[in-house]
């Protein structure tokens, strides 16, 4: 409490403060003068008599005793007033009476009857606070006001009957031997009784200093003791105190241990002496009692980040947008707090809501239930998801992370993050997606990765990881991705226990180097996606998958000891993918396949499938590629086959088809790719393969086709390869090939086409390779003018072509040519004798490209030119069997 009321009132008493000294030094000389303190007090009616005490005024100026009706006793006045007739000492205690000098006895006893007032106050208040524990605020304070009145009551008591029993006192103060009195009053009593009312109409007037005791209106209920206020923990105390419950060990000495300099150091220096956050609540922190995590929750979530930004290097990011800043750290780049929900997904959520109001659509109970417990136990704030995929993060990921305990989504891939996957990382149960993939992880995965049982998409795949799957994989019931591809040191089997994954999705494991046979997998009835492609699996065991109707991707393909057949796949009518190349899987194709109408995938080079293609496959209206290269088919293509209208790729080479091509396969007019090269084809090329427009490669080279080259292949507008060399192909170049004008590569040579070499071939004006050698062109033509747009050809062939003609000098303008190949036309058979005339002199202008010069065996003559001097780069000159003259000109030799 304050000073007493002198001081209150400006005083200059000072002995009044502590006037009992009882009450120590420190409670009379506490500065607070200026702020006005509640009265501490108690009454309450007993019988005819108010008696009031009021502690303040006892520890001020003494106490008074008197009531509303009732009267002080003689020697109650008399104490008083010699209560008020004493100095006092320098120490604070009473000094001599100054009109009875022996009354000590009196001083000790008015002592004594004080503290027993205050102690009888006190114990009044406790026990109408005890009294009253259930009662209402009214009651308590009646019961606390009994209470100190039935204690005052009884020291009133005590008092007149210790100074009524006539004791006798020296001077002393000393207590004399009790006299034996008559119970008939003495004429002494009876004086001293009517000296005691005389007095009662005589009171003495109280001392300048003394302050009445406030009204019963005044007077308000003594306030409840105050606790001292503990002393407030430092920001770096509290912080280290959160730190050492959240963090492994490792970390939190990390971060304690000042002289480690770690980057858990950095991330705690930052928050508590950098960051200008104005979130964080270190009070709260402090508070043992405090039941909420929210502050702690902002605490670690900026120290957790910061250690992260600090381990990976974080400057040096693409993105570090708001990282290590005062911004809330949701807002932080890739950081995804529960509160940032993508406006699509809100919507459809309200959308919802409003249609269960209506009774349109019930929610079920679980999800409710979920969704209630969400929101109580996660805030807005609460970090769920880091989405640092491609973003540079290098060095490894710290233990540290495990205290952002509500994460759900960690999305690192495609970064340089490297060492072993953190045990802690094991602990972290909140995880539902672990996108790991594409870093420089190593070791193997732990057994403890049985513990993220609420995970459902693991990805480590293009990593270093190895050893073997473990089987606590096959406990996480709620896994819907487990990507491992691309991993070369992983080993061992497929775990049994994948088959108990029964919301499994998608396995992934090609490029591993797991072997043995696949376990029986035909329970995952949700799989969509298995790749064990290149792997040393051997067996059958993945037949087991066509009794998996979800099916959509089935890659089993470069595992050389996988037999088996496709005996059963058309239960499968979701299969979009097939990949079985390189393995011993064979048979006839089935019929069935036909029934697969969402297949738009078939790639199976080098297995052992024998007989022809079935028409039924044209009811594969889907399919985008089809590939058996390189197997034993045989028989002709069947004209069913053109029902595959959304063909983009079709390679059947080296497949021993025969046969003419149908007119059907017209209707592949989404084609970009056919490759039937290598296989017994005869007949001429239908008309319907001008429909092929958006055809870029066609390869029917080294088969037996005849006939010329229809017109309608002007329609490959888009045509970059044409290779159709090897064939039996008679007549002229159709003049509607001047539309090929993106053409790359032009292979017809072994054939028999005749005719003159068209102008048009100077629309080929993106052609690099020109090879027409071996057919029989005119003898009377050559080269045509319009050789010199093809500016960007490397390789001219036209050896043993036929032509004749002189050499163009616009030849001069393909100044990327490397090698000019005008070789052996001369040809007895048809009198033709080559080319004729000189070399032109513009052949000099290729002297920065041009390595091969052929032309041997022509009809050529004159002199060499000087210019032949100017190419730089030549390799190879073969001028023999021609008609030369003059000198060899010395600037060849330079």
């Amino acid at each position: 409490g304050g000073g007493g009321p002198d001081e209150a009132a400006g005083g200059t008493n000072s002995s009044s403060s502590n006037r009992f000294g009882f009450f120590g030094s420190k409670r009379g000389s506490n500065n607070n003068n200026n702020r006005e303190r509640p009265e501490s007090r108690a009454s309450s009616g007993y019988g005819d008599e108010q008696i009031e005490l009021n502690i303040d005024d006892i520890g001020a100026s003494g106490f008074d005793i008197g009531g509303n009706g009732g009267d002080l006793t003689r020697e109650e006045k008399a104490l008083t007033q010699d209560h008020h007739d004493r100095d006092f000492d320098s120490d604070g205690t009473f000094g001599t009476t100054k009109n009875n000098p022996s009354n000590r006895k009196k001083k000790y006893c008015l002592m004594a009857i004080a503290c027993m007032v205050l102690i009888g106050a006190i114990l009044g208040i406790v026990l109408g606070v005890t009294l009253g524990g259930g009662s209402s605020s009214d009651e308590n304070a009646n019961k606390a006001a009994d209470g100190a009145n039935l204690g005052n009551n009884q020291v009133v008591d005590d008092f007149d009957n210790t100074e009524t029993q006539g004791e006798q006192f020296d001077q002393d103060g000393d207590r004399l031997p009790s006299q034996p009195t008559d119970e008939t009053p003495t004429e002494e009593s009876a004086d001293d009784s009517s000296s005691s009312s005389e007095d009662d109409n005589n009171i003495e007037e109280p001392p300048e200093n003394y302050i009445p005791p406030e009204s019963d209106e005044t007077q308000t209920r003594p306030p409840p003791p105050v606790e001292p206020t503990p002393a407030i923990a430092s920001k770096q105390d509290t912080a280290l105190a959160v730190l050492k419950r959240k963090l492994p060990v490792e970390s939190y000495t990390a971060a304690s241990e000042l002289e480690l300099k770690t980057a858990q150091n950095e991330a705690l220096d930052w928050v508590l002496y950098t960051d200008e956050y104005e979130g964080y609540d270190w009070e709260a922190m402090a508070d043992e009692d405090n039941e909420d995590d929210d502050a702690e929750e902002v605490f670690m979530q900026r120290y957790v980040c910061a250690t992260l930004y600090s381990v990976l290097d974080g400057d040096n990011w693409v993105d570090n947008s708001n990282w290590m800043t005062s911004e809330n750290v949701c807002d932080w780049y890739g950081v995804i707090c529960a509160g940032d929900v993508d406006e699509e997904k809100k919507e459809e959520e309200e959308e919802n809501d409003a249609q269960e109001e209506m009774g349109k659509e019930k929610e079920n109970e679980e999800t409710r239930t979920r969704r209630a417990i969400r929101k109580l136990q996660i805030s807005d704030d609460t970090i769920v998801s880091l989405q640092l995929m491609g973003n540079k993060l290098e060095g490894w990921l710290p233990p540290d992370i495990r205290a952002l305990t509500s994460l759900e989504h960690l999305e690192a891939h495609r970064n340089k993050l490297r060492g072993e996957i953190p045990p802690y990382l094991y602990e972290m149960t909140s995880l539902k997606t672990l996108f790991l993939d594409d870093n420089n992880l190593e070791g193997p995965i732990s057994a403890d990765v049985g513990n993220l049982v609420n995970l459902e998409k693991l990805t480590l795949s293009e990593n270093k990881m190895s050893g073997e799957i473990p089987s606590e994989v096959g406990g996480l019931e709620k896994l819907t991705m487990f990507w491992l591809y691309e991993n070369k040191r992983v080993s061992g089997e497929i775990p049994a226990e994948i088959a108990n994954l029964v919301n499994l999705k998608s396995l992934a494991l090609f490029n591993t180097g797991i072997e043995g046979a696949i376990p029986d997998l035909s329970n995952l009835q949700a799989l969509e996606v298995f790749k064990v492609e290149n792997c040393d699996l051997a067996g059958d065991g993945y037949m087991s998958l066509y009794d998996v109707p979800t099916l959509k991707v089935l890659g089993i393909a470069g595992n050389t000891e996988l037999t088996g057949s496709l005996e059963g796949i058309g239960k499968l009518t979701k299969l979009e993918e097939l990949y079985l190349g390189e393995t011993q899987i064979g048979g006839t194709l089935p019929e069935e396949m036909g029934n697969l109408v969402n297949l738009w995938v078939v790639k199976s080079p080098e297995t052992g499938f024998t007989g022809p293609i079935p028409g039924s496959f044209g009811g594969m209206t889907s399919l985008k590629e089809l590939n058996f290269k390189e197997n034993a088919l045989n028989g002709p293509l069947d004209e069913g086959l053109g029902g595959m209208t959304s063909l983009v790729n079709v390679d059947l080479s080296e497949c021993g088809l025969t046969g003419a091509l149908p007119e059907s396969i017209g209707n592949w007019v989404n084609v970009e790719e056919v490759h039937l090269s290598e296989n017994s084809l005869t007949g001429a090329l239908p008309e319907s393969i001008g429909n092929w427009a958006k055809v870029r490669e066609v390869r029917l080279h080294e088969n037996t086709l005849t006939g010329a080259l229809p017109d309608s292949i002007g329609g490959w507008e888009n045509v970059e390869e044409v290779h159709l060399y090897s064939n039996a192909l008679t007549g002229a170049l159709p003049d509607s090939i001047n539309s090929w004008t993106k053409v790359e590569e032009v292979f017809l040579y072994k054939n028999t086409l005749t005719g003159a070499i068209p102008e048009a071939i100077g629309g080929w004006v993106m052609v690099e390779k020109v090879d027409m050698s071996e057919n029989s062109f005119s003898k009377d033509s050559g080269l045509p003018t319009s050789i010199g747009m093809l500016t960007e050809c490397e390789k001219l062939v036209f050896h043993q072509s036929g032509i004749g003609g002189t050499l163009p000098t616009e030849v001069g303008m393909m100044t990327k040519l490397e090698t000019l190949d005008l070789s052996q036309n001369k040809k007895a058979d048809t009198g033709g004798k080559g080319l004729k005339g000189e070399i032109p002199a513009e052949i000099g202008m290729l002297g920065g490209t041009l390595e091969n010069l052929v032309l041997f065996d022509n009809s050529m003559e004159g002199l060499l030119p000087t210019e032949l001097g100017m190419l730089e780069e030549l390799e190879v000159l073969h001028l023999q069997k021609n008609s030369f003259t003059g000198n060899i000109p010395t600037e060849v030799g330079q």
